[in-house]
């Protein structure tokens, strides 16, 4: 007659430690893992105050319905060196007379803000000088000329880097 022996195996707490391990350790992997995603790819703070934007609004809407009504359009450009931001009426012609600024800085963080005094050039032409560094930058667009004319245009540059030689 033979004996049979069965070996069970115990749940012990080296078990339960593994997975336990394995379970947390997992999960903060993947949150790491999303963390670091969502801070690459965070676009901005829109506002600092949600509240006090929200009181302003109804300004902002007339103040945009009645630059819309004035049918201003623009184009804004950075090459080697130098912004240059084109105003022209809905006829196509160029728009002159206007103090320009430009408030620009970084897509993610406030380190890079600043704040560049447009002159005119030629007709409905503004440019100035400024050293942006590649990637991606966010410039709000601020003219005003006489007869209470005001153009605010935001704008994405993306500044490549520059090719070697």
């Amino acid at each position: 007659m033979s004996e049979s022996h069965t070996v069970s195996k115990q749940f012990t707490g080296k078990h339960m430690l593994l997975i336990v391990l394995g379970f947390f350790g997992a999960i903060i992997i993947a949150n790491a893992i999303l963390a670091y995603f969502a801070l690459g790819s965070w676009t901005g703070l829109v506002v600092k105050n949600s509240y006090v934007a929200s009181q302003n609004f109804n300004k902002r809407l007339e103040r945009a319905e009645r630059q819309q009504r004035l049918g201003i359009t623009s184009t804004l450009k950075y090459h080697d060196g130098i912004l240059k931001l084109t105003l022209q009426h809905k006829e196509g012609t160029p728009f002159s007379g206007l103090n320009a600024k430009i408030k620009i800085g970084r897509t993610i963080h406030e380190n890079a803000d600043s704040t560049i005094i447009l002159k005119e050039e030629t007709t409905g032409i503004y440019g100035a000088n400024s050293v942006l560094a590649p990637g991606l930058w966010q410039a709000e667009v601020l003219a005003k000329g006489r007869q209470n004319v005001t153009y605010r245009q935001t704008f994405r540059l993306l500044v490549k880097e520059p090719k070697s030689k």
